[in-house]
């Protein structure tokens, strides 16, 4: 499970939200949304701890949040790449009707 839920689960339901207004077409677009996402879960999780324990709340360092940055938008890119492949190996298996399905 996750300690940050909340802010996931907040994140989560805010770009589902944009993703439904939006289209965003060009792969480097769509690594943004992952790094612009991680960076506001972060965020989220800030505030929620100044709210809830206060001044003493125990903060992300820079490099953790910025590793969780990079670590998301690398992570995204790489998922959108074998969605990539994926539909186009799919399309191509339409288009010739074959039996099998092959990814390279």
């Amino acid at each position: 499970t996750s300690r940050y839920a909340f802010a996931d689960t907040l994140v989560g339901y805010g770009v589902a939200l944009a993703a439904q207004r939006i289209v965003v077409g060009q792969q480097a677009a769509r690594v943004l949304v992952f790094a612009c996402a991680a960076v506001l879960q972060q965020l989220v999780l800030i505030v929620l701890l100044r709210l809830l324990v206060g001044a003493n709340a125990p903060m992300p360092s820079v490099g953790s949040f910025v590793g969780k940055v990079l670590v998301t938008a690398l992570l995204g890119a790489a998922l959108i790449s074998m969605e990539s492949r994926a539909r186009t190996g799919w399309s191509s298996w339409q288009r010739r009707g074959a039996r099998t399905l092959r990814f390279r």
